[in-house]
């Protein structure tokens, strides 16, 4: 690109920005946050314990902290690192009756449903004036999605999942996963954040007063990143409120560029109330209770961090195989592959009903005490287990509102395929 209208600067700055912005979503509440791994009851077996790695730091007031989050910027020998921002809005606590009058803060959720608009707005001063302007002017739709679409892809369709692993920014930890800290707890190096718009998603950790991926000098030699040899994710604070937004703001903004690719890798069809589009590159997701969902795949690609995962490229097609993911955790399922692609089918007991699996890594209570799993819900039964009984069969039933209000935004905002219309 060098020599062409000079545009290298342009899109270094396009980058710089992009990562900016997707960083105010992918923020944590400042604070003191623990690892869930530490002080587990007794009765939950090692081998329900994912390793270190895969398992993020969650914000918590009360118990022993990690890692302290720190608010705003934090300072270093030579550089600056980006901490969390306290998520909600916070009221006095020391006026008496009066406590709501006082505002203590305005939280970094604005700052998060605001990013998808940031991200897919399209906007110039410039005068048509050419050819291209008065035949095919689309050329001029110039957001970040316009100009780096593969990361906002991937931007867009991670985050409108649960997978805080692949989501959350990153901490430098030892190789057994203990967080990296100073005396007073915060992190010892900055925060890692997301590019996502490179080749790969990488973490890119401050480095001498700049944020250093991966690239190469202008002759040629690689930079040297400053990415630990262990890491592990903080929760990105990124759930239900900001889906919606990230699913709205897209609708809103992104088709401005009259390009139908995006409004294709979004559509979910929910069959019954959608005919069946019909097309074999797809992935389903049958939740036992309410509609069966269909998207397009596009392929695969792979995110690496600490190991590699191979995920869906489609945006829809992300959701859905997030999903499935828990439907497998939540019930005894069948698995059904298509074309490289695979989702699952619940399996149906004698009376109809899905059969909820046993979750070792759930603790059980008589009053205030530990107790045994009951006789017909436990690792060598589980035909008397309920979805209370079953984290992921929870976690499928509030992500379910996901794809849901995903193919309801579209028909509502009239850009649902015909065949989202429904049987008449």
């Amino acid at each position: 690109m060098v020599g062409y209208w000079n545009v290298s600067p342009l899109m270094l700055a396009s980058g710089m920005a992009f990562d900016h912005f997707s960083r105010q979503l992918q923020r944590p509440n400042a604070g003191p946050h623990i690892d869930p791994r530490i002080g587990l009851p007794p009765g939950i077996p090692a081998s329900a314990v994912p390793p270190a790695e895969l398992v993020p730091l969650r914000f918590d007031d009360f118990g022993t902290p990690a890692v302290i989050v720190p608010d705003g910027a934090q300072g270093f020998w030579h550089t600056v690192g980006v901490g969390g921002k306290p998520v909600n809005n916070a009221l006095a606590s020391d006026k008496g009756e009066f406590d709501s009058e006082y505002t203590i803060n305005a939280g970094s959720y604005y700052d998060k449903i605001y990013t998808a608009m940031l991200l897919t707005e399209s906007v110039d001063n410039f005068i048509s004036d050419s050819i291209e302007d008065f035949t095919d002017p689309r050329y001029r739709s110039v957001s970040m999605a316009d100009l780096l679409p593969d990361g906002y892809r991937r931007f867009l369709a991670n985050n409108l999942t649960g997978d805080d692993w692949i989501k959350g920014p990153r901490v430098a930890t030892t190789p057994a996963g203990n967080v990296q800290v100073d005396s007073e707890k915060y992190p010892s190096q900055p925060i890692g954040w997301t590019s996502w718009w490179p080749d790969t998603p990488e973490i890119c950790f401050a480095n001498t007063g700049t944020a250093v991926c991966t690239g190469w000098d202008i002759d040629g030699v690689p930079f040297k990143a400053n990415t630990p040899a262990n890491t592990r994710p903080i929760d990105p604070q990124v759930s239900w409120e900001q889906h919606k937004f990230l699913i709205a703001d897209t609708l809103i903004y992104l088709p401005e560029n009259q390009k139908t690719l995006w409004l294709d890798m979004m559509g979910v069809w929910a069959i019954g109330d959608d005919t069946d589009p019909g097309f074999v590159n797809r992935i389903e997701l049958h939740p036992p209770h309410g509609d069966t969902y269909v998207a397009r795949t596009y392929g695969t690609e792979e995110i690496c961090f600490e190991e590699c995962r191979t995920v869906q490229r489609g945006i829809a097609a992300r959701m859905l195989e997030y999903a499935n993911e828990l439907l497998a955790l939540a019930y005894e399922v069948t698995p059904v592959t298509l074309n490289g692609t695979t989702w699952y089918e619940p399996v149906l007991d004698a009376n109809g009903q899905p059969q909820v699996k046993y979750d070792p890594t759930l603790v059980w209570l008589d009053g205030f005490y530990f107790t045994d799993p009951p006789a017909d819900c436990n690792d060598t039964d589980d035909s008397g287990c309920k979805c209370e009984h079953n984290a992921a069969c929870m976690k499928l039933g509030s992500y379910l509102s996901v794809p849901d209000f995903m193919r309801q935004a579209m028909r509502d905002f009239g850009m649902a395929d015909p065949s989202m219309k429904g049987i008449y």
